[in-house]
């Protein structure tokens, strides 16, 4: 039987990136070794790339050092990953010479969230949006991509908040036709929350806060 075959359905590597990192193996979560030779950046890079070439990783995480020492380097790290996983039981990892590949026995909150917003971005129905960003903004919170701060992620992060930042205006101008002031006023802080410096964000909070306020004192 191949490594593929021995994977089954029951054997489940869930990796939570959106809020926080955790990892659990079959449910059981592996709280020990990640901050160990560069293990949590590695899975993440992967649960993101699943199928990469061993260079294209090392020039992705280590771009100044050597690419015969970043090798080197990455055999060391490999074997403490697959170790933490338990690899040599579960096989979540295959590799050979020049590739890793991560089985698709994966589940992640932040590629789920990721295809979501896709989503949201390219639909032209109203109502399927609406719909679509509360299940979107139901799973933030003020920390959402804090973990992800490697430079090889940070052009992905932000297109996310770019995307993110857009439909938080939608959904409080929609929250606003429908007279819903407390909810505009939740999605426009999301909307500052990912451009804190821009001044028309932070006129229009303002003013939403100022009709709060004058409706509270009726």
């Amino acid at each position: 039987m191949d490594e593929q075959n021995q994977v089954t359905s029951e054997n489940i590597l869930k990796v939570d990136l959106l809020n926080h990192f955790q990892v659990f193996v079959n449910s059981e979560q592996i709280v020990e070794g990640w901050n160990q030779r560069y293990a949590k950046q590695i899975l993440i890079y992967l649960v993101m790339n699943p199928s990469v070439t061993r260079e294209q990783l090392c020039d992705d995480l280590w771009e100044n050092v050597s690419t015969g020492k970043a090798r080197h380097n990455l055999r060391m790290y490999l074997t403490h990953l697959r170790k933490l996983i338990r690899n040599d039981e579960y096989h979540f990892l295959r590799l050979d010479k020049e590739h890793i590949y991560l089985s698709e026995n994966i589940e992640c909150d932040l590629t789920t969230f990721s295809k979501l917003l896709d989503e949201a971005w390219i639909e032209q129905d109203s109502i399927h949006i609406q719909q679509l960003c509360t299940q979107l903004f139901k799973q933030l919170h003020k920390n959402s991509f804090r973990t992800l701060s490697d430079d090889w992620i940070l052009g992905l992060r932000n297109k996310w908040e770019e995307k993110l930042f857009t439909l938080s205006q939608f959904m409080s101008d929609v929250c606003l036709e429908s007279e819903q002031l407390s909810k505009a006023i939740e999605y426009m802080e999301w909307a500052v929350l990912f451009q804190p410096d821009n001044e028309e964000m932070l006129k229009r909070i303002g003013d939403l806060y100022l009709r709060y306020s004058k409706l509270e004192q009726v």
